[in-house]
Order: structure tokens, then sequence, then C-alpha cells
């Protein structure tokens, strides 16, 4: 059992022994209804953090989400709900609510999908580490969107950039940029750099180091526009890590497999990284199709091509 795991069953714990202790306070409530109370009125976090993560009805959910005391309740409601436009209200007002715990905040946050409320946040926000999260989180929802909704987040980005927000949280919007032509005019147009002073760690609690941290806006934005330039030109090939393009994440299939040579049988022909399969009888060169996906964990590999898993010293990484 993990660290994790062993917390979540200690707190289960300790609320089902609250339950017993107190259910003459409960008469007649069903199980959901009293775990909803808990998790919105509790004024013990581990009570109410358990009972939010052990109700599963989405009516004590919804009410927990929209009515909760504390929000750190109220985000793990929100994300059980189904229903995705309560989840995100609630997702909204805890993230802007500058009163919260930055954790909470960022819990709420990293769940949005308000385009405007995280811009809101980013160019606005007094913490900047959260309104770094928040491009991010854009950059994420690009990833995942469709075409036009990738070209409006850009747009969104683009607007940061060009912002009066923290020069950090401006940084990290021009390294997601993905238009080139605003790149181009942050680039030409005046110098905009900042030094910040940071402590840096040097292992000792009772000591710090200072050191200086430069953003230079304009380097920044060239340095992206030659990153986007070369996922053009690149050569996949030169970059794979683990079966994936370091520069543009395309993957590459490494087949293996688990014949013993011309005429064995059944042969399963799988990707290493990714585990697509097929298999064949060797022996008729029939094509079949598995009844249940093999356990790869237990396949022999037999053979595979070296150039494959060929690392940067150039020695293949299986044999």
């Amino acid at each position: 059992m993990n660290t994790m795991e062993k917390w979540k069953k200690e707190n289960r714990d300790y609320l089902h022994e609250h339950l017993r202790s107190e259910a003459k306070h409960f008469p007649g409530q069903s199980v959901a209804s009293i775990l909803a109370d808990i998790a919105k009125t509790s004024e013990d976090q581990r009570l109410r953090w358990a009972a939010a993560t052990e109700l599963n009805d989405q009516k004590g959910l919804a009410d927990v989400a929209r009515n909760g005391k504390h929000d750190e309740a109220r985000v793990i409601a929100a994300e059980k709900l189904v229903n995705d436009d309560l989840a995100q209200q609630a997702f909204i007002e805890i993230a802007k609510n500058t009163d919260n715990d930055y954790f909470v905040r960022e819990s709420a946050l990293i769940n949005l999908k308000s385009r405007i409320v995280l811009a809101d946040i980013a160019i606005n926000d007094k913490n900047e580490n959260l309104s770094i999260k928040t491009i991010n989180r854009l950059s994420h929802l690009a990833s995942i969107l469709s075409f036009n909704e990738e070209k409006l987040i850009d747009e969104i980005l683009a607007f940061i950039a060009k912002s009066k927000a923290h020069f950090k949280v401006r940084e990290k919007a021009i390294e997601k940029l993905r238009n080139e032509s605003i790149l181009r005019e942050i680039i030409g147009g005046s110098p905009e750099k900042y030094v910040f002073e940071e402590r840096v760690f040097t292992g000792n609690y009772d000591t710090w180091e200072h050191d200086t941290y430069t953003v230079d806006l304009r380097k920044t934005a060239s340095s992206r526009l030659k990153a986007l330039q070369y996922r053009e030109t690149h050569e996949c090939k030169d970059h794979m890590q683990s079966g994936y393009c370091g520069i543009c994440g395309r993957h590459e299939h490494a087949w293996v497999q688990n014949g013993g040579g011309s005429g064995s049988g059944l042969v399963i022909s799988w990707c290493y990284y990714c585990h697509t399969y097929g298999a064949y009888y060797d022996d008729t060169g029939t094509d079949v199709s598995l009844v249940n996906t093999p356990d790869f964990s237990s396949l022999v590999i037999t053979s595979h091509n070296c150039e494959d898993f060929k690392a940067a010293d150039g020695v293949c990484a299986l044999c």
C-alpha cells in the first residue's frame, strides 16, 4: 500500500469511527445525506475530506459543490460531478477566491475550462505561481481541443504575452505560443527585460543564497520561434526518447516478437512502448485475432530490430 492509499484508508477509518460514535445524531438519514452534511459543514478537515471522497451520490455531490462551507471539500465534490456545468461553476468560484489556500485554488484551476476566467487569473492575480499554472492549463486545453479552439487559445496566450501581467507569466505565455507572426512582432518590438532576485536553496534550511533571474521577452520569443520552425524541419529519428520524438511528440512503433523462428507456430508481434500488437502462425503465414490481450510482461522477446532501440551511444538498449 503506497502512502496515498494508506492516508485515504486512515481517513476512511476515521470517518467510519465518527459515524459509529455519532449515529444517534443522524436519525433516519441516508448514508449519502449524512456524508453530504459532514462534507458541507464539518469543521474537522479530515472528516470533510473523507466524507467528500466517500460520497458518490450525485445529488449530495451537487449540494456540497454548491453549498459547501469549505472549498477543499467543494473541489473534491465537483471533480466527481457528472453535471459539468455545475462543476465548472464551483471551480470558477474557488479558483477566483483569493482568500483560499494556494493548493485549493490550484486544484480548482487545473479543472477549469473557461478561457476567459483563466486569462483573467493569468493577467490580474497577485499570485504569480498560480498565474503561471493558468498558462499551462490553457496550453493543455489547446492540445486536446479542436483546431478552431486551439487558435482561440493561441490568441488568448498572445493577449497575455502583450498584457501588463507579471513578466514571468508573460514569458510562460510566449513559451506556449504557436502564432509565429505574434512572436515576430514581439521580437521586433521594444526591449523588455526584467531582472529578479531569487533565493536559492543550499541544502541547509538556515542558509539561503541569492541569485538573479533575467526575463528577456524578445529573447524568449526568438527561442520559441526557432523551436516552432525546427518542429517543421527536424528528423524524428534523431530525437527519439522511449518511442516518442522529443521535439514534436510523434510516436514511432518499435516492434518485437516472441517467435522462435520459421515454423514455430503462433507468433505475437507487438510495439515495445505502446503494446499495439498482431498475431500470426509463422508455419502457415495466417494472421489471427486473439480473444484476449496478451500479457506482454510474460512474453519472451526473441527478435527485434536493433535500430529501433539504439541509444545515444549507438548501443541497442535491448541486447
